[in-house]
């Protein structure tokens, strides 16, 4: 009955959800581009017929096989559904006297079906999902199996969720008291890091056949910079790492869970500290581990300053809920009825801090982010510079035409030039991270500005083309 209630709950509040998003605000039209082309054909690429690095292929995969009247964020609703009841179950199949645990895995399994923030990073157009419902699966083998089977599927299933969304990687601590044994951690390893070596293996092909791969937001990123592990972790490239900054400290200079549109989110903050103290008083290793580890990572040591992105902090989530669970069923085993409520009243708390995100966050529309087709007359080939949807907005609206990105400093300019001979025109919009790069566009003699616009949302764009022979 618990379970069966605790599906319908979680059921009711992502079908809510998902009827009333309309395009969700996490880089959608780059999601719908890759599955668009996968669907026609084109492969997993969006520029230039380049195979894309930036993320591995498995999510866009799964969603373009579906007919396409099913939608990326339905697919990615029923995978954060089904974590539900296997949250509920790892939290279940715990040692000790049964109505104790099932409490501890009633709290577990709210907070994964009813948590707002779990609902609206979940429920959208990206991969989130499937490592989401991965993790509670792996963990739930390992529970279920006390063989080398287990371990092995296990592994297998956390190194899949890890190829969809490496962040993930601090989970890794959840599963350390079942892998005592080492004939079990060292198949448990293997299984996932062969995942991991696919997708290394993958980025290392991609990488030695370009000068320049197209990353976030189609950044050309010279590849001679890549190393052993940033083959692999992508984000770690220092271009784009020193990109990524860049925006963030105009974008999101401070965690979104602090400070959210000008003011204190205190409504996530209270969520974040409800997880945080879970961590403290449950008294396990392996949570307080994931937890604290992703948050000293998040908080402290991530120079991209990506995580200031509240949807980054997913990770910790299985973490603070399982800290929850425990200490809901070591109250229940004490007996005190001030302790219970106490630990009841963190799971509600935590409940009440991030429902504002059980409400979709409104988008702006692609018409918004991009220009229309007249200003795109003059060439089938442009240049683009990142962010603000760019140059993925302009791919996904006009699927005839290709766009591909530009080098994040000026003095690579030349040289990304040379390989990209067909490429004569730069679309340039005013909100970006290369602003050394427009200007050796606007004091070279080669280029000069044929055309300026504005859209109705006051972002304005300006045309360079290369200038003919005499002009």
């Amino acid at each position: 009955m618990a379970l069966g209630l605790l599906l319908a709950l979680a059921g009711a509040l992502r079908w809510v959800f998902l009827s009333n998003l309309d395009v969700p605000p996490y880089d959608p039209w780059r999601h719908l581009a890759l599955i668009r082309n996968l669907r026609e054909g084109a492969g997993f690429t969006l520029f230039a017929g380049q195979e894309y690095l930036w993320y591995p292929p498995l999510w866009h995969r799964l969603c373009a096989l579906l007919a396409p009247f099913v939608r990326p964020e339905t697919v990615a609703g029923l995978f954060s559904l089904a974590a539900v009841p296997v949250a509920y179950l790892v939290a279940r199949l715990q040692p000790g006297e049964a109505r104790p645990v099932r409490h501890g895995a009633i709290a577990t399994g709210l907070l994964a079906a009813a948590a707002g923030p779990v609902v609206g990073f979940t429920c959208h157009y990206g991969p989130e999902a499937l490592t989401w419902f991965s993790t509670w699966a792996a963990l739930l083998a390992l529970t279920v199996s006390r063989g080398s089977a287990g371990a092995a599927a296990s592994g297998l299933l956390f190194g899949i969720g890890l190829v969809a969304r490496l962040n993930f990687v601090f989970c890794g601590f959840l599963f350390l008291p079942w892998l005592a044994n080492r004939r079990r951690a060292a198949l448990w390893g293997a299984g996932a890091a062969l995942p991991l070596v696919w997708a290394w293996w993958r980025n290392a092909r991609i990488i030695a056949r370009h000068d320049y791969v197209f990353t976030w937001d189609g950044l050309a990123t010279p590849t001679e910079q890549f190393g052993f592990l940033s083959t692999l972790v992508v984000q770690l490239h220092p271009s784009l790492q020193e990109g990524l900054r860049r925006l963030h400290e105009l974008v999101v200079p401070r965690p979104e869970w602090f400070v959210r549109e000008g003011r204190i989110a205190w409504d996530t903050m209270l969520f974040m500290l409800c997880g945080a103290l879970a961590l403290v008083v449950c008294r396990r290793l392996g949570p307080a581990l994931a937890g604290f580890s992703a948050l000293a990572y998040f908080l402290v040591l991530d120079s991209s300053m990506s995580s200031n992105f509240f949807r980054i902090y997913l990770v910790a989530f299985p973490a603070f809920f399982l800290a929850a669970g425990a200490w809901v069923r070591g109250t229940s085993e004490s007996g005190s009825r001030p302790a219970v409520a106490a630990a009841w009243a963190l799971v509600g708390l935590s409940l009440v801090g991030g429902a504002s995100y059980l409400r979709p966050a409104p988008m702006a529309p692609l018409e918004a982010v991009t220009v229309p087709q007249e200003f795109l007359a003059g060439h089938e080939r442009y240049m683009v510079n990142s962010a603000v949807y760019h140059p993925e907005g302009l791919i996904y609206r006009y699927p005839e035409k290709e766009f591909i990105g530009l080098p994040l400093r000026a003095d690579e300019l030349d040289a990304f030039l040379e390989q990209v001979p067909t490429f004569r025109a730069v679309l340039w919009h005013d909100f970006g991270v290369q602003d050394d790069v427009v200007r050796r566009l606007e004091e070279s003699p080669q280029w000069r500005v044929s055309g300026v616009w504005a859209n109705d949302r006051g972002r304005t764009y300006r045309l360079f083309e290369l200038r003919e022979a005499g002009e």
